[in-house]
């Protein structure tokens, strides 16, 4: 029990707890799963900027999307684009990507084009691990390993994995992916109600699974890497923020309630 990883009184004021792997290096015991450290950062990050902390920060806290996946990966894309040839929608993609905050609104269309790029990114880099993953128990490398890849070792072996006589590096896989990204979203991008909500949004179903009584598409601001962990029909469930004062005060949500009686007044 006393090995258990703990944190007793630590200067900065607060323990913060994300899914990310929780022990530094040196930690001797080990232990099996997967970590997100993409959100342990960015929490441990907003609440040490965060001074005489209230509810409602806390509340802005919980519902926040901005994603450090966003800030490790798209500077890197931009500056490996070629946007030479490009045409106008392709150029107003790439052109969305410079001018956005890393948060992941429903409103927003830099997200889809971010997030729909990374994605093709990762399965042109690791398809032929894919294949092989299919016979054989083999993982294929997690997302911050072939982001550090594309930073640091862009001439990497694992970016030609292939049969053609051609050498690609990791600016070529970025190039390739962009045209698979036009391709996949040509056709909807600049219709004006496809945004973010509408590309990720949120599902609530009732426990009895039937679509008349649960939400099936809510256009909701967050990704499965910000702090507000939405992704699809997964995400954060039960939130809760307790104010310890001389009376101590809490307020919790939790989305379509224990009971699922529609009967309910607190049903949505």
């Amino acid at each position: 029990f006393d090995s258990l990883p703990h944190a007793y009184n630590p200067e900065n004021g607060f323990v913060g707890s994300a899914n990310q792997h929780s022990t530094s290096p040196n930690y001797p015991f080990y232990y099996n799963g997967f970590f997100d450290h993409y959100r342990g950062r960015i929490l441990n990050k907003k609440l040490s900027e965060l001074n005489n902390i209230t509810t409602k920060d806390m509340m802005a806290l919980q519902n926040d999307s901005e994603s450090f996946l966003a800030h490790d990966l798209n500077p890197l894309l931009i500056e490996l684009i070629d946007e030479s040839g490009f045409n106008a929608m392709k150029k107003s993609m790439i052109q969305m990507l410079r001018g956005w905050d890393y948060t992941f609104d429903k409103s927003s269309k830099a997200p889809i084009v971010f997030y729909s790029w990374w994605q093709n990114i990762y399965k042109l880099t690791w398809d032929e691990v894919a294949a092989i993953a299919e016979q054989r128990a083999v993982s294929r490398p997690e997302g911050w390993r072939t982001i550090e890849m594309i930073k640091t070792d862009s001439a990497s072996k694992y970016f030609d994995i292939t049969t053609t006589d051609e050498v690609e590096n990791a600016g070529d896989i970025v190039n390739l992916a962009f045209e698979q990204t036009y391709e996949d979203l040509k056709d909807k991008i600049n219709d004006q109600d496809y945004d973010w909500g509408k590309h990720w949004p949120a599902e609530v179903l009732h426990l009895s699974k039937l679509p008349s009584l649960s939400h099936p598409e809510i256009p909701i601001s967050g990704f499965k890497f910000a702090l507000n962990a939405i992704r699809g029909n997964h995400g954060p469930s039960w939130r809760m923020i307790v104010e310890l004062d001389d009376y101590p005060r809490a307020y919790g949500v939790y989305p379509g309630g224990q009971s699922g009686n529609p009967a309910s007044k607190l049903y949505d």
